[in-house]
C-alpha cells in the first residue's frame, strides 16, 4: 500500500489570504479617509482664507467708505459756506454797481456843469507855498512848490513856470525856470525849488510857453 501526502501540510490555506485581503483593504480605506480628511482641511482652509480676504476687503472698504463720507461732509460744509459768501459777496456787488451807476449819473452830471464852469480858452490857475525844511549839519532851507492847474476844458501844450528871487545878502536879483511838459484838461502839475534862507521870493509867473 503506497503512503499518501497530508493536505494540511502544503498547498493553498483560504483563510491566509482572506486576512491579507482584509488588510489591504483596511490600508486603503485609511488611505482614503487620510486623503478625505486632507481634502476637507484643505477645503476649509482654503475657505478660511477666502473669508479672511474677504474680510479685510470689506474692512478696506469700509475704511474707505469712511474717509469718502468724511470728505463728503467737509466739503458739503465748504460749500455750504462758499455759498454764504457767495451771496454775500452778490450783495455787495450789486449794492456797489448801483452806487457806481448813481454815482456815474452825478459825476455826468457835474461834467456837465463844469463843463460849462471851464473856459474855453487855454487857461492855467496856479498857487505856492513856502515851507521850511532841516537838511544835512543843521542847515535849514526854503522848499518853494508851485501848484499848477489847467481849468481849460482842452488839453494844454507845455506850460513855464518863472519865478523871480532876491538874495537878501547882496540884494541882487535871479529868475528860476522850470517847464511842464503838456498838461491835460483838469490836471494839475507841481514844480519845486530849495532856495536857502536868505532868498526871498519877489514874484511867481505861469504861462504857456
Amino acid at each position: 500500500m503506497s503512503s499518501g501526502r497530508s493536505l494540511s501540510r502544503g498547498g493553498f490555506s483560504p483563510s491566509g489570504s482572506l486576512t491579507n485581503v482584509l488588510v489591504v483593504a483596511l490600508v486603503v480605506i485609511v488611505l482614503l479617509l487620510c486623503a478625505g480628511v486632507f481634502l476637507l482641511y484643505n477645503q476649509e482652509k482654503g475657505a478660511s482664507n477666502d473669508a479672511r480676504i474677504a474680510r479685510d476687503a470689506l474692512n478696506t472698504m469700509n475704511m474707505s467708505y469712511n474717509d469718502l463720507s468724511n470728505k463728503y461732509a467737509a466739503l458739503a460744509a465748504n460749500c455750504s459756506e462758499l455759498k454764504e459768501r457767495y451771496d454775500l459777496l452778490q450783495g455787495q456787488y450789486d449794492n456797489v454797481s448801483s452806487n457806481y451807476a448813481a454815482l456815474k449819473n452825478q459825476s455826468d452830471t457835474m461834467m456837465v456843469k463844469l463843463g460849462e464852469f471851464l473856459e474855453s480858452d487855454p487857461t492855467v490857475a496856479y498857487n505856492y507855498e513856502i515851507l521850511l525844511a532841516e537838511r544835512e549839519n543843521n542847515t535849514t532851507v526854503q522848499v518853494l512848490t508851485v501848484n499848477v492847474y489847467n481849468v481849460c476844458n482842452k488839453d494844454m501844450g507845455d506850460v513855464n513856470v518863472k519865478v523871480t528871487i532876491r538874495s537878501m545878502a547882496d540884494n541882487s536879483t535871479g529868475e528860476l525856470v522850470k517847464t511842464i511838459k503838456g498838461m491835460p484838461s483838469l490836471s494839475k502839475r507841481s514844480v519845486e525849488w530849495e532856495l536857502d534862507s536868505l532868498s526871498r521870493v519877489q514874484s511867481v509867473w505861469v504861462g504857456l510857453g
